[in-house]
């Protein structure tokens, strides 16, 4: 069996009186240096430790969070303030990549050593899929496989369904609070749900309603955003997302919490919105979501990012 080779990290080893070169100081610093970057990447591994959130500035233009990262050699990589960046240079229906590159200081010793930048494989902090205009949309950002440091990986994400509701009756007290009446159910296909339409009555169009529970994936501790997607809507379409469940301590029903309460108008539509602040007990809590379409709707995707805290 050969001996397996192993890298020797030289030290310098000081004395009274020794004369110090450049070397010396050098290799006391790569020394140190070599042995941070080894923790880093037999420790931790390499990707994102904390920040670098992109997220949507403008229909032109993204922000990059302030934060860390470790690249593939387990170097240090610090954005110390906010970055915002444009994608006016590319094209229509472009997939852009956002990527991090580690640059560090070099010598100051003249005016062309005082920077140095070291080639490395770049870190993908998100992908921007733009649209037929060049435009980023709503849901066009996408970081579910940005690399992240062991023990800090992304503890959130999507749970995504078709829409399968049961329909409203009389008495809700959402319809009572937007004086609605009960309004039709709506007609359940295998990609998505629409309202009853009759095009050779004389009565208007009522649109449909209904409500579905949500299942709470194991462990869920939040409820981050809630997405909804559909090609047709001719009025107004209410959207609630609801947190509801039962209170074992003092024994009664928990008093619906309305997480996201927001209203849809035009189509084709993608909503996204983000959940008021409430902490999920996965035992005890349950969540539906409550929507109705005021004229011809149909809805196509309802998605929940819960996350793991």
């Amino acid at each position: 069996m050969k001996p397996i080779k192993r890298q020797i990290e030289i030290r310098p080893n000081y004395y009274s009186g020794q004369l110090l070169l450049e070397g010396d100081l050098l290799a006391e610093q790569n020394y140190h240096l070599h042995a941070r970057r080894r923790h880093n990447l037999l420790l931790h591994g390499w990707g994102v430790a904390s920040g670098l959130d992109v997220t949507r500035a403008s229909a032109t233009s993204v922000t990059i969070a302030p934060g860390f990262a470790i690249d593939q050699l387990g170097r240090d990589i610090m954005l110390e303030e906010q970055e915002t960046l444009t994608v006016s240079d590319f094209a229509p229906n472009d997939l852009v990549k956002i990527t991090l590159a580690y640059e560090e200081a070099g010598n100051a010793g003249s005016s062309s050593d005082n920077r140095m930048q070291e080639a490395s494989d770049a870190l993908t902090l998100a992908t921007v899929q733009l649209d037929k205009q060049g435009k980023i949309g709503v849901g066009a950002i996408d970081s579910s496989s940005t690399k992240r440091v062991q023990g800090t990986e992304t503890k959130s994400g999507w749970f995504a369904m078709p829409f399968r509701p049961v329909p409203l009756v009389k008495g809700d007290r959402y319809l009572e609070e937007l004086d609605l009446p009960v309004p039709p159910e709506f007609r359940v296909g295998a990609t998505q749900v629409i309202s009853p339409h009759f095009k050779d009555s004389d009565k208007p169009d009522r649109g449909a309603g209904g409500s579905m529970a949500i299942p709470n994936p194991p462990g869920v501790r939040k409820i981050t955003s809630l997405r909804i997607a559909g090609q047709e809507n001719e009025g107004d379409i209410f959207v609630r997302l609801i947190l509801a469940g039962w209170d074992p301590k003092d024994m009664k029903r928990v008093v619906e919490l309305d997480l996201i309460d927001e209203k849809i108008s035009g189509a084709p539509f993608l909503g996204e919105w983000p959940s008021k602040d409430a902490l999920v007990d996965p035992g005890y809590h349950t969540l539906s979501i409550w929507l109705l379409g005021t004229r011809r709707t149909s809805i196509s995707l309802v998605a929940v990012e819960f996350a793991y805290e």
